[in-house]
């Protein structure tokens, strides 16, 4: 119980200014107008949609470099969970719940891979949100 009362406490929320170009808040502004949206909620959805890019860009690089350690990962952590961040194993476990909480205390929302160790093909894979999705089609 102590780590989830750490975890919490690390990830208290926060305000932040951030200065952009006339242009750009001016776009913002016109999409916020056009959604019937206030200017902030609009920038909340820019920051979002931004997040969202960054971690299906993120989850599809942390696949080649799980592709490409997949001989050693299935020497040593065959049938296990693993968590690839940056190129790396940071983390294993024998279940995929395990696995998340292991990984969100270490680094609360970052985008990782969380995926078994098997000889399997990788099925495609896509953030949304925090989650992630198979897309079998």
């Amino acid at each position: 119980m102590k780590k989830a009362k750490e975890a919490a406490v690390q990830y208290q929320t926060e305000t932040m200014t951030v200065k952009i170009g006339a242009e750009l808040l001016e776009r913002l502004r016109q999409a916020a107008e056009w959604k019937g949206i206030t200017l902030e909620e609009a920038a909340q959805e820019a920051a979002l949609d931004y997040f969202y890019q960054y971690s299906d860009e993120k989850v599809a690089k942390e696949q080649t470099a799980f592709e490409q350690m997949r001989p050693g990962l299935l020497k040593k952590y065959r049938g296990q969970y693993v968590a690839i961040h940056n190129g790396e194993v940071v983390a294993y476990a024998s279940d995929l719940t395990a696995l998340t909480q292991k990984v969100f205390v270490r680094y609360g929302h970052t985008p990782m891979l969380r995926i078994q160790v098997t000889a399997a093909p990788l099925p495609a894979i896509k953030t949304h949100g925090l989650r992630l999705v198979r897309n079998d089609s």
